[in-house]
């Protein structure tokens, strides 16, 4: 069984390439945590893992909330976890890694994937060429890691990058401290209040006001499914996002 937390694909696509190789079951880590339903029990044998983005060099909260409220009925499968990131994954497995132990779940290893990055996606001039090479390269990283799933192999194979415990324990508690991604979005003409973005936030943050437009409550987890996702490209954040294109990753479009 792999749980799977993602705003754009990223992870979504990771872990059904995974599971596929894998002949396990994939579960949203944000639907099991709306409908309460926590308790799980793997067969012998069955590998565990759980597959999520990189925040701020850290797994996102809702990943942890997850992990310290589920019940694992066997722990002497093997568990893996398996980070999405748009750079570095900094210190992330090692604070995963403190949360599953106050659980009593082990980790028996650890991956980072590099893929495209749905914030500065903005950015680039080339994004779309861009994006394409970094799945790519994904595709052939996933075989590698699939293999070494396969043999049960043990160890830490993230990429940590630079200063990663300065990173994972300093800036990171702070982001999340202090910024607040909801001040900042809004939506455009092109909105038709169809209640898409509410339907898939993860946290239920977003609700319609009496003009029946969304609005965005204290929660976000910035995983900007929302403004990647809109059907019509109808929600901005600030004026970054005006113009530019929307990501989402392209092996998931039926998701």
């Amino acid at each position: 069984m792999i749980f799977y937390f993602s705003g754009t694909g990223n992870s979504l696509y990771a872990a059904k390439i995974i599971a596929e190789k894998q002949g396990s079951k994939i579960f949203d880590i944000s639907q099991r945590l709306k409908d309460n339903q926590l308790i799980f029990v793997p067969e012998e044998g069955e590998i565990v893992g759980f597959v999520f983005p990189v925040y701020a060099w850290a797994p996102p909260q809702i990943v942890l909330e997850f992990i310290q409220k589920m019940s694992l009925a066997r722990k002497d499968n093997y568990i893996f976890a398996l980070a999405t990131c748009g750079g570095e994954a900094g210190g992330c497995m090692d604070l995963l890694r403190s949360f599953m132990m106050k659980n009593k779940i082990p980790l028996n290893a650890d991956f980072s994937l590099l893929m495209p990055d749905n914030f500065f996606y903005y950015s680039q001039k080339n994004a779309h060429e861009e994006a394409q090479k970094i799945l790519n390269n994904a595709n052939e990283k996933l075989l590698k890691i699939n293999e070494a799933i396969s043999k049960r192999q043990n160890g830490s194979f993230s990429e940590k990058g630079s200063l990663a415990k300065f990173k994972t324990g300093i800036i990171s508690p702070l982001f999340n401290r202090f910024y607040d991604p909801s001040k900042k979005f809004y939506t455009n003409k092109k909105c038709t209040s169809c209640g898409f973005c509410a339907k898939i936030c993860p946290t239920n943050n977003i609700s319609f006001n009496s003009g029946q437009k969304p609005v965005w409550g204290k929660s976000c987890i910035a995983c900007l499914g929302c403004l990647n996702r809109c059907p019509f490209a109808a929600i901005e954040w600030g004026s970054k996002t005006i113009g530019k294109k929307r990501y989402y990753n392209p092996f998931c479009k039926s998701e």
